[in-house]
């Protein structure tokens, strides 16, 4: 038996666990080690304040983790609802022209939806 599987499922800190041949194993929840920088003197108030309600610094640190992990992050804003619609002028001769400029234009998917609107006031 996986020994951290096991430990998973404890509600305990830790617990002895028998295994084959009677050999006796521990098997605890670990926990990771935190280094803060803080205020000395606020935690001392904290200390004291803690104290007086049975809780630990440790627990209040890992309540605060909880509850911004918990959080959800709000959804992020398209470029379109953010910006608005962004109305660039085309200009057909320029792109139509032999310039640099012109030859990336016609590369452009404006310069197809242009050209295509042109085609069809044409047929009509």
């Amino acid at each position: 038996m996986n020994c951290r599987a096991w430990a998973k499922d404890v509600p305990f800190r830790s617990r002895s666990l028998n295994i084959r041949m009677h050999h006796t194993y521990i098997c605890s929840v670990m926990k990771a080690k935190l280094t803060l920088s803080v205020d000395p003197a606020n935690l001392e108030k904290a200390r004291r304040k803690l104290q007086r309600r049975n809780r630990t610094i440790s627990a209040e640190v890992n309540a605060l983790l909880a509850r911004i992990a918990a959080e959800e992050e709000p959804k992020r804003k398209g470029w379109i609802e953010q910006f608005g619609d962004l109305d660039v002028p085309f200009d057909m001769k320029e792109a139509e022209s032999d310039s640099w400029y012109g030859k990336h234009l016609r590369k452009t998917g404006a310069y197809a939806f242009y050209k295509a609107q042109e085609k069809k006031k044409k047929r009509k």
